[in-house]
C-alpha cells in the first residue's frame, strides 16, 4: 500500500491527494506534526512533505509526487467508475495553483489593509 506522509493545512499535501484520490488508490496517510519531522527525514532523507513511499520507491515534492502517479501503470478512478470523467491531472495542479495564487493575493490585500488601519 502506498504510504504518504503529509502535514495539515498543506497545500503541496492537498496537491497530492487529489490526485491519489482522482487515481483511486488505497493510500495509508501518514499524518505528520509540524515540529517533529524525523520520521519524513528517516524515510526520505529531508525534512519536507509530501512525500510518497511505494513500494520501497520515496517520492519528494508534490509536483514531483503526481508526475510518477501519472506515469505508473495505475487503475484510475474514471476506470472503475464510469460515471467519473477522466481529468488530466495537470489540470488539477493549474486550478491549485491559480486556487493558492488568489489567496496570496487576498492574504496581501488583508494586510495592506490592516497596515492602513495601523498607521
Amino acid at each position: 500500500m502506498l504510504q504518504f506522509y503529509r502535514v495539515k493545512l498543506s497545500t503541496n499535501a492537498e496537491r497530492v491527494a487529489l490526485a491519489l484520490a482522482h487515481k483511486g488508490l488505497k493510500v495509508e496517510s501518514i499524518w505528520v506534526p509540524y515540529e517533529d519531522r524525523s520520521e519524513v527525514r528517516r524515510v526520505s532523507g529531508q525534512d519536507l512533505v509530501p512525500v510518497l513511499v511505494d513500494d520501497g520507491k520515496v517520492v519528494i515534492d508534490s509536483m514531483e509526487i503526481v508526475r510518477y502517479l501519472e506515469e505508473q501503470d495505475l487503475t484510475t478512478a474514471s476506470q472503475r467508475n464510469p460515471t467519473l470523467p477522466a481529468m488530466d491531472l495537470r489540470i488539477i495542479n493549474q486550478e491549485l495553483v491559480h486556487a493558492k495564487e488568489l489567496v496570496q493575493s487576498v492574504m496581501e490585500e488583508l494586510r495592506r489593509a490592516r497596515e492602513k488601519q495601523e498607521n
